[in-house]
């Protein structure tokens, strides 16, 4: 049964709607109070559904103070009533009737009183689901380990949920404070629009090099991602407890009720962030690059020790040369102490390099070379070497064999190219075709070798030992003696894999077939 406090001094008005009421046999009573006292009373206690009044009950002072109840009504007006209308009926739970002077409209008043109920069901449904799924989403964002926040357009907390209770804080007490009392005093100026946007102002920089803020305003694909913070508990005045680490998410142009303000009226934008916990992961990674850092130190320190025994065991032969007068014995001799010094060299190569798993094969030839001159006291003005050498970089397991291989080529074309002190030319080159295999060419301008020579037939040591290199690289090995001596070595190069972290090189491109 629905209530209706009839609250016009029209006592005919009154009972023709109890007339109305009987004839069309709705389920509404009428309940006619005679002062505002009474109708407050009916009003609070809940006895009445809808008010029905007009601008004349209680010389119409009833009518301006009808929103104290905040009750649906109805006012019965006449066309004078026009401008006070405007003030009254503000939304959908309050309507008006215009008198007849037939009384007309007391028979159409029931149907605006079941419009009007309608309407005030109708929101209050939506309100409940408002409230229901505002309470659903609050219960979730307490429910998550991250803390979740939003700033005011000064950057102070308007709310933060219960998981920043980690860093020793009481959410509620941080209500109006800025957000700098979360991070670390040196993070503040790294991640404040304050500090952060002069440096960039009269600068395009796009998105990818824009700024990273925690108090930030842009929003879609402009918004901060991935912003990493150190975060202060609330209880380490000096530094005691271990740092935590937290990696943020922001967006701006938002205001309290989730609506994009962009200068509108609902008020200045904020912003809305989430600070995930990357305590576990940062520390991981600190105990990763200090046990690789330990890694490369003893890395280091045994290619230098490998370089160091090679260098003693190259000294011990080179002492023993002292007593020999066989010159054949003495060549085997000086030929062994070249070979230990090429390896020597490669050791020596890697622990002054920042990857010990490759050699840069260009350097490594001028640096070959160099020391074989000096071994062999060469005149530099009497044989002029040509480099052609591309920035190939070769694993360790590739790095001995080529050694020895180059070792042995350039010793040859600098023991027995050039009789007798005749000057001559020798050619070094390396290139990578794009098949990922690595052409090695020496030669020279000599005397040449003798017609139809064949290196894998040939019972001399040094050309047994390239024979063997070659084989041992998968290569295949070309040469040619018209016109002074000349070696070209094939083979495939072996792939570097390097991950993204260790700040690496793409690894080369798939091997090929072999060139023809």
């Amino acid at each position: 049964m629905t209530k209706i406090l009839f609250a016009i001094q029209n006592e005919s008005e009154q009972q023709l709607l109890r007339d109305v009421l009987r004839e069309q046999h709705l389920e509404m009573s009428v309940i006619a109070p005679d002062t505002i006292g009474e109708i407050d009373e009916l009003v609070t206690s809940g006895e009445v559904d809808i008010i029905v009044t007009d601008f004349a009950f209680q010389n119409g002072g009833f009518a301006d103070w009808l929103f104290l109840w905040q009750h649906p009504y109805v006012i019965l007006a006449d066309w004078e009533d026009y401008e006070r209308l405007t003030s009254v009926t503000t939304d959908q739970t309050s309507d008006f009737v215009i008198r007849d002077p037939d009384c007309r409209h007391i028979r159409y008043l029931p149907l605006v009183i079941r419009k009007v109920l309608n309407n005030k069901e109708s929101m209050e449904r939506h309100n409940l689901d408002l409230r229901m799924n505002e309470q659903r989403y609050r219960e979730l964002v307490q429910a998550l380990p991250d803390i979740v926040y939003s700033l005011d357009e000064d950057g102070r907390l308007s709310f933060i949920n219960d998981s920043v209770q980690a860093l020793g804080w009481d959410p509620v007490e941080m209500i109006g404070k800025h957000f700098s009392i979360l991070l670390d005093d040196e993070d503040v100026t790294r991640v404040s629009r304050l500090h952060v946007l002069p440096e960039f102002r009269g600068r395009e920089t796009g998105i990818s090099e824009a700024p990273k803020l925690f108090d930030e305003r842009r929003t879609g694909n402009r918004r901060t991602t991935g912003l990493e913070v150190r975060l202060r508990h609330k209880d380490d005045t000096s530094h005691a407890v271990a740092m935590l680490y937290g990696s943020v998410i922001a967006y701006g142009e938002v205001n309290a009720v989730g609506f994009s303000t962009s200068g509108d009226s609902l008020g200045s934008p904020g912003t809305v962030g989430i600070i995930r916990d990357i305590t576990e992961r940062v520390e991981a990674d600190h105990l990763l690059r200090q046990s690789l850092r330990e890694k490369e130190i003893l890395l280091s320190e045994i290619h230098h020790r490998v370089k160091n025994n090679m260098q003693v065991i190259s000294s011990l032969l080179n002492l023993h040369t002292g007593g020999l007068v066989d010159r054949e014995a003495l060549r085997r001799f000086t030929d062994a102490e070249m070979q230990i010094q090429s390896m020597a060299l490669i050791h020596e190569h890697l622990y002054q390099s920042e990857h010990f798993d490759e050699v840069e094969i260009g350097d490594y030839i001028h640096r070959l070379v160099h020391h074989l001159f000096e071994v062999y006291n060469v005149d530099g003005n009497r044989i002029e070497v040509a480099y052609s050498v591309e920035t190939i970089p070769i694993t360790i397991r590739q790095a001995v064999p080529v050694a020895l291989l180059l070792n042995e080529l350039i010793s040859n074309s600098l023991k027995y190219a050039f009789p007798d002190d005749a000057s001559g030319k020798i050619a070094v080159g390396v290139r990578r075709d794009e098949n990922n295999y690595v052409h090695l060419d020496v030669s020279d301008d000599g005397v040449g070798l003798e017609p139809h020579f064949d290196c894998a037939a040939a019972e001399t040591l040094g050309h047994t030992l390239i024979s063997g290199l070659t084989s041992q690289l998968e290569g295949t090995l070309e040469v040619q003696g018209e016109g002074g001596a000349s070696f070209s070595v094939v083979f495939p190069l072996d792939v570097i894999e390097r991950s993204a972290t260790a700040g690496s090189q793409s690894a080369p491109p798939e091997k090929g077939p072999p060139p023809e």
